[in-house]
Parts: structure tokens; C-alpha cells; sequence
């Protein structure tokens, strides 16, 4: 949720220049693995960050900071709740954020989720921000519980965690989250901030410890031909992701996503082509005959299944992004044709596509399309 220029909004936020958010599942073992969870936003005076417990069992959550304020509800003055009656009555959704103990955090805070019944099993949520942020703990409805019986809607709640981050306008922010799933006992000993040289707000570094294991993570929203961001330790980033683990101090293994290097000390991942990009002049669908779904481009992509599971961003005239898994590539009268996995729901005819789907909006302006390509090396390679 951002607040731009003092008006809630979802979705296609009014007022808000940048709004990009990164998930990245990270193997620890055959049995641990954390996800990071990169959310940027740009634009309004206010920002959140939400969190909230299990839909389906009940939990209940903790902080590592003093929460000695007290909310009752999350809406703000002059705003009123008003009590649906059935799935048609319209309501303000921060009414139903209640019971919400508040504190402040410089920059870092740690929440745990546990089950009420199991309480050794849990989510541990590590988040770092850009400065101070209003920390806010509490509960929220569960309606998933209830099924389909709306009588029952008031009877679940699970445990609600809201981070918000206030300033001047165009406020800008990066919320980085460790999600750390656990069972038994937390795994992960330490997250921490890092500094990047050159700094830049959209790029941002992590450094997650378990064990006698540090897997170092940058991010950034770099173009080509991309600037070089190192650590203080070391560790060298040309592109967009890069991670590196090390183990007792040593580099065990490193993956790059869209990007031409990742390095450290002695070691190194560099590549010739970290993307593949072009216009999409024309589409292909199963619905309208076709023979498959696809995206029709003059530009240079490698025939075949070699991109078979790898995903296609597109970026449309409005500035809006959606993201289509590969098939394979096809060549039909001198075009290549990007086939994907299941219906992309566009018709585009020049300048001008139209969604078959919700929201079924026009769009005018060229589709731009860009396929990010992923390396990787780990210990013996």
C-alpha cells in the first residue's frame, strides 16, 4: 500500500513514479531455505510494509523491539468503519487491522511468527529499511477460515504486521525482508545492510550469516552497460542480482542474474549477453486460431528450447510490466515467435493492445520485452 498525496490507492497507484518488488528463494540445505523480499517504491509521503500470519492455522507474533504504543484500529483520522453486512458491502479495509501494539525501529526489525499449537515452527521476518519506520503489530482478519459462510467472517483473525516509512514527497524506499521459515529452530544468526560503492537508492546489498555461511546479495535496477558496485569485502557486481555464498571465508558459489560479472577475491562469474530485448510487433493466440500463444518479434533470440522455462518481461506503452514463461522459439517468415506457456491475454495491433482480461484495459504505445538470462558456478566448476 502507498498513500500518494494524502489518497489511499491500490493497484495502479496515482502519484507514484516507481513501485518494483523482487522475490528470490535462496537454498540453505535439503530442509532450510529463506526467501528475500525486495520491495521499492517511489512517490506520496507514506509507505507500507505488510506481513501477516498463516490464513489456514492460528498464530501469534512477536517482536525483538518495545511496542509501547497502542491503536486500535489503522485508520486515520476522519476516516470511518462502517460494518459489512454481506460479500457486496463496501468498507475500509485498515478497520479490520485492529488490536495494533506500535513502536519505532531505526532501520531494522525482526518479527517471529509461531503456531499456537506448534510453537518451535514458524516464519522469522527480518527487515531492513532506507532509516527510522513506524512499527506496527496486531492482528487482521482471517477470512479464508470461514469458507463461504460470511457469518463467520469475524470469528478468525492472524497475526498482522505493518512497517511504514513517512516523509517529504516523492518519498523513496527500499523495505528488504529475510523470510526465514523454521522448524525446530531459526537457522539464520545474523541479516545486516551493507554499503554499496558507488551507492545509488535504487541499489541495495544484504548480508545473510548461518552458520559458517555468508551468502552476500546485491540488487540493483542497473542498465547496460552496467556500473560496477562492490562491498567493502570484496564482492563485485556488474547487473541487475547477483548472490555469493562463501563458506569458512571462501566463495562456494555464485549466481548472476542479468548481468555481465559477479566477482570476489579469486573468483568469478562473467558473461557475453545478459539479456535478451526487442519490440513485439504482433501477437499469436490458440483463442483466435492460432496454433499456439506467442509474441511476434524481429528481434535475435536463440531457436528451439533453449529458453524453455526461462521468463519474458514485457513492459507495455503505459510503463506496466507482465511477466510470460517460455516455451521455445519458432521462426515463421523471417520472425521469431516467442511461444508461451498459456494464454497471454493480449490482442496488439501497431501502437494500440487491448486485454482480453481484468483489468481490459487499451494501452497505447510499443511493447518493449526483455529476457533476463541467469549464470551460475559453485564449488569444483
Amino acid at each position: 500500500m502507498v498513500e500518494a498525496d494524502g489518497v489511499r490507492a491500490y493497484g495502479d497507484i496515482e502519484g507514484v513514479d516507481l513501485y518494483r518488488r523482487l522475490l528470490l528463494t535462496v537454498p540453505v540445505s535439503a530442509a532450510d531455505a529463506y526467501v528475500v523480499d525486495l520491495f521499492r517504491v517511489q512517490g506520496g509521503q507514506t509507505h507500507d510494509w505488510l506481513l501477516h500470519g498463516s490464513g489456514d492455522d492460528d498464530m501469534t507474533a512477536t517482536c525483538d523491539i518495545d511496542l509501547p504504543g497502542r491503536r486500535e484500529t489503522m485508520l486515520e483520522a476522519g476516516e470511518e468503519w462502517v460494518e459489512p453486512r454481506d460479500e457486496q458491502s463496501q468498507f475500509n479495509v485498515w478497520g479490520v487491522l485492529r488490536d495494533m501494539a506500535s513502536g519505532a525501529a531505526d532501520g531494522a526489525v525482526t518479527t517471529t511468527f509461531t503456531y499456537l499449537d506448534e510453537p518451535a515452527k514458524g516464519v522469522r521476518a527480518h527487515v531492513t529499511a532506507d532509516g527510522p519506520m513506524d512499527v506496527f503489530l496486531g492482528k487482521s482478519l482471517s477470512p479464508r477460515r470461514a469458507g463461504n459462510d460470511t457469518q463467520k467472517a469475524f470469528g478468525y483473525w492472524m497475526p498482522q504486521l505493518v512497517l511504514r516509512r513517512q516523509g517529504e514527497g516523492p518519498l523513496r524506499s527500499c523495505f528488504a525482508a529475510v523470510e526465514e521459515p523454521f522448524d525446530g529452530k531459526p537457522f539464520i544468526d545474523k541479516v545486516e545492510r551493507v554499503e554499496l560503492t558507488p551507492a545509488d537508492e535504487g541499489a541495495v546489498a544484504l548480508r545473510i550469516t548461518h552458520g559458517n555461511t555468508v551468502d552476500t546479495i546485491i540488487s540493483t535496477m542497473d542498465e547496460a552497460p552496467y556500473p560496477e558496485r562492490s562491498t567493502a569485502d570484496g564482492v563485485r557486481l556488474q547487473g541487475r542480482l547477483g548472490v555469493l555464498r562463501t563458506v569458512d571465508g571462501v566463495p562456494a558459489g555464485g549466481w548472476l542474474f542479468e548481468g555481465e560479472a559477479l566477482s570476489a577475491d579469486g573468483w568469478s562469474i562473467e558473461t557475453e549477453i545478459s539479456a535478451y530485448t526487442g519490440r513485439i510487433a504482433d501477437d499469436v493466440r490458440v483463442a483466435d486460431g492460432g496454433a499456439y500463444d506467442a509474441f511476434v518479434t524481429d528481434g535475435e533470440l536463440p531457436l528451439g528450447r533453449v529458453l524453455s522455462g526461462v521468463w519474458m518481461i514485457v513492459t507495455h506503452g503505459n510503463g506496466y510490466t507482465h511477466g510470460y514463461e517460455i516455451e521455445r522459439i519458432e521462426q515463421v517468415d523471417g520472425k521469431r515467435h516467442i511461444v508461451v506457456t498459456y494464454d497471454h491475454g493480449l490482442q496488439i495491433e501497431g501502437s494500440t493492445t487491448k486485454e482480453f482480461y481484468f483489468p481490459q484495459r487499451t494501452i497505447e504505445g510499443v511493447n518493449a520485452f526483455r529476457v533476463p538470462l541467469a549464470s551460475a558456478v559453485t564449488r569444483g566448476d
